[in-house]
This record gives structure tokens, C-alpha cells and sequence, in this order.
């Protein structure tokens, strides 16, 4: 009982350290600025069901629907386009009386699709978020990537009966892993791996090959749910992954 007392603190120092080094995986890749609300407003032609409107001098992004109209489904390039792996995003989403369809999926919704170059019928999609009713959704970033490099564009739809949603923030920024994480991963995981085998020789009767079978099993299986997981967006922990300072138009 008392060697097993002598582990919460180190139960507490790695989870500390996971935290830590979770929230510093990601740095901003070299090659992009990224993008705002501004970017998009400025480097898009206008688009049909898209209103652009004015907040206390920054722009926010409108999508309407009228009772009896159609759905509306838009597609926004980011440009310049370009190939990349992962984006950080972060945004805010409000709803103005939105009124959902029958199905929960009909609201509104924003997704990034990631196109292949060269293949016009060939994308992986990302949902983002959605929206109806008066919500207002913030998102103080998650990191979305795609299994090889490939050409982001936003997705947005709103598929409820009537009202409207607005797009009042918008930050996307190019990212990639840090290589503290692509080290340091696996040295955490050894760490994670000697806790356990403390914990389960605090058992009696225990085999030490069989302790350190258990121990390595159950890492990997906590590894495999937590990272990738069962969910495409990767959040921070606690708070927000620190992937350095973004400098875009809209921040300016």
C-alpha cells in the first residue's frame, strides 16, 4: 500500500507532462500565412447566398435561408491554394433563428474538404461544426489533417427550414508536429508503460513477465484510443494547443 501511495505523484507529474506536451504538438508550418475572414472576403469572387457584413469593422461571413428555399451548399477555396497536411483552426459560429429540419443533421454546417491535386472527384471530408436555433459556438482551436497532403477548401451548408447562421471569427493556420512530440511520444509512452508495471507489482502474486505483458498492452490500447482515437479533429487538453503567434489580416 505504501509503494503504491509513493505513485500518485508521479501519476500526477505524467499527467502533467502529457498535458504539456499534448498542447505543444503542434508548431505552425513555415510556408503560409494562413487565413482569416478577411482573406476569404478579399480573395474570393462574391458567391452566390454568401453575405458579407461589417463588425465593428471586421467582417463577418452571413449564409440565409428563406421558408421554401432551396439548400444551400457552398464551397470556398483557400488561396492561394496550396498542398498541405494539417490546419489549426479556430472560429466562432452564431446562429440567427435557424430552425433545424426533421433530421439532426439538417442546420447549419461547416466542414473542410481536403481535394487531392489533379483529381476533381477525389476529397476527404472534416466536419468543423454546426449550428441552429440562437447558438453561438466558439472553438479556441483544433487541429484537422488529412492522410497525405492535399488542397483545403470550406465546406459550408445550411440545410434548415428558414433563419440564418454567421461566421464572426475565423483563424486558419498551416501546422505541423513539432519534433518534441515525434520524440518525445515515445519516451512518454515507456514512462506511461513503468507506471502500470509499478501498479500491478503492487499486486501480490503477480509473474514479472506477465506484469510487463499487462503493462505494455495496456499502454498501447490507451495510446491507440487517445491518439488517433475515435474522433478525425485532435483538441488540446485543457487549454489551447500553443502553435506560436498568429499574425493574419483579420488579427492585425
Amino acid at each position: 500500500m505504501r509503494r503504491f501511495l509513493l505513485l500518485l505523484p508521479v501519476l500526477v507529474g505524467l499527467v502533467a507532462t502529457t498535458g504539456l506536451l499534448w498542447n505543444f504538438r503542434f508548431e505552425r508550418a513555415a510556408e503560409l500565412p494562413g487565413w482569416s475572414l478577411a482573406d476569404l472576403r478579399n480573395t474570393t469572387s462574391p458567391v452566390p447566398g454568401i453575405e458579407w457584413l461589417e463588425n465593428e469593422g471586421q467582417p463577418r461571413m452571413r449564409i440565409a435561408r428563406e421558408p421554401g428555399q432551396a439548400p444551400v451548399a457552398i464551397r470556398m477555396p483557400l488561396l492561394p491554394a496550396a498542398t498541405i497536411s494539417g490546419v489549426h483552426v479556430s472560429f466562432r459560429l452564431r446562429s440567427d433563428l435557424l430552425m433545424p429540419g426533421p433530421e439532426k443533421w439538417q442546420d447549419g454546417r461547416v466542414f473542410l474538404e481536403w481535394h487531392q491535386p489533379g483529381s476533381a472527384n477525389s476529397w476527404e471530408t472534416d466536419y468543423i461544426a454546426s449550428t441552429c436555433y440562437d447558438w453561438d459556438v466558439t472553438e479556441v482551436g483544433m487541429v484537422l489533417r488529412t492522410t497525405s497532403p492535399a488542397i483545403p477548401v470550406l465546406r459550408f451548408e445550411h440545410l434548415g427550414r428558414s433563419g440564418a447562421f454567421e461566421l464572426w471569427d475565423l483563424r486558419i493556420v498551416p501546422v505541423t508536429e513539432r519534433a518534441v512530440w515525434r520524440w518525445g511520444k515515445w519516451l512518454l509512452a515507456a514512462l506511461w508503460a513503468a507506471w502500470i508495471f509499478g501498479c500491478l507489482s503492487c499486486l501480490p502474486g503477480g509473474k514479472r513477465s506477465s506484469t510487463i505483458a499487462v503493462s505494455v498492452i495496456w499502454t498501447t490500447l490507451a495510446i491507440w484510443w487517445i491518439v488517433p482515437g475515435p474522433w478525425k479533429a485532435e483538441r488540446p487538453l485543457v487549454y489551447p494547443f500553443q502553435i506560436g503567434e498568429i499574425s493574419t489580416p483579420a488579427a492585425a
